[in-house]
């Protein structure tokens, strides 16, 4: 028989890790004695990661009731982002005439947030400019792409409205967004805001790293 689920630890317990955190996921099983069970038993634990297929497994002999099994992540990475589950059953130690229980199962998941990559970079403005100039505003970033992921960009005003976006896959090379402000009137003056983040385009485990910024200021004589 079996009907106890896992119990999950997770240490330290987050909503979401960094690249390079330490983890340790706790699966902890109390089977207490039962008199309908007068055999010899193995607690079969593992700890599975389907994203991954990796697992690590444990058969306990020991009459113990609690049983447990850690699964360490020294240096974590966005790749180790995914679900995972710790999955028991328990089985006769010497006889091959006795089924093993049913396997039961918990899960947890393991969020890791994209690291935050340098600030944009702005092409060099003019000191000033008069009305009726034309202005390009260029912004640039580079990531390095551990996995698929999305550059998104945007210029803003002050007032914080987006003037204009794009957004490609990060193939480690440099991406560019441009905003051009034809026949310059004296209400364009003022900051325009470049930000950009990176977002996974394929896994729900992984979030976007925060918005990284840099600003100019736009001068109208």
């Amino acid at each position: 028989p079996n009907v106890i689920v896992p119990y999950i630890l997770v240490h330290p317990s987050k909503s979401y890790y960094n690249v390079n955190d330490s983890i340790t996921l706790s699966c902890i099983i109390n089977y207490p004695t039962n008199h309908l069970i007068d055999v010899d038993t193995t607690m079969n634990i593992q700890w599975l990661n389907y994203s991954l297929g990796s697992y690590t497994g444990l058969n306990d002999h020991s009459a113990v009731s609690e049983h447990s099994l850690n699964y360490s992540i020294s240096s974590l990475k966005l790749t180790d982002a995914g679900r995972y589950t710790c999955s028991f059953f328990v089985s006769a130690l010497m006889s091959t005439n006795i089924i093993p229980s049913r396997a039961n199962n918990e899960f947890t998941s393991i969020i890791v947030k994209i690291p935050n990559g340098e600030n944009p970079s702005v092409a060099q403005l003019k000191p000033y400019y008069r009305v009726g100039d034309n202005i390009d505003l260029i912004c640039s970033a580079t990531y390095p792409s551990y996995i698929t992921t999305n550059v998104n960009m945007q210029w803003l005003n002050s007032s914080n409205r987006t003037l204009h976006s794009y957004t490609g896959i990060n193939n480690n090379t440099e991406h560019t967004i441009s905003y051009i402000i034809n026949n310059v009137s004296l209400s364009d003056a003022g900051q325009y805001t470049c930000q950009y983040n990176i977002s996974s385009t394929n896994h729900s485990f992984v979030l976007p790293s925060d918005n990284l910024r840099t600003s100019v200021n736009v001068t109208v004589n």
